[in-house]
């Protein structure tokens, strides 16, 4: 994100959190850096914005791009679906038709569904490339 500008950074950080409160009432600390660029800015942007970033095993198929179709989307993440796994989905009216196909299949396959928090309790593991600051003039 060396890119953006520090405010666009926190923006991107803080979009998909806001967007979980509004659409299931959920509040999350955690986010992950869009692009997979970390940078001074991003990392001050999140600790400013008190997320903790963490990494994902699983992307959404390009489910960024209006094009890709639900199916496709769907077909991708199940694909690459194993336990524990963190899938990095955007949201868009695309992605959300894929969970319509996704969530139901991953139940008949036994998978539970877990926020980050649990999931790292149960496989008592610290966030898969979790960066929690505490300062960031030592970066």
């Amino acid at each position: 994100m060396e890119f953006l500008s520090y405010d666009e950074a926190k923006n991107e950080l803080t979009a998909p959190v806001k967007e979980l409160k509004k659409r299931f009432n959920y509040s999350t600390c955690y986010a992950r850096v869009p692009y997979i660029i970390y940078s001074n800015k991003s990392l001050k942007a999140a600790k400013d914005a008190g997320l903790i970033l963490c990494g994902t095993d699983i992307d959404g198929g390009a489910d960024w791009d209006p094009n890709v179709t639900p199916e496709h989307i769907a077909k991708h993440v199940l694909s690459y679906f194993a336990d524990g796994a963190i899938a990095c989905l955007h949201v868009t009216e695309n992605t959300l038709k894929a969970l319509d196909i996704i969530l139901p299949e991953l139940k008949n396959r036994g998978f539970e569904f877990l926020t980050v928090d649990d999931l790292l309790k149960v496989k008592n593991k610290k966030a898969p490339f979790g960066i929690n600051i505490d300062n960031v003039n030592d970066l």
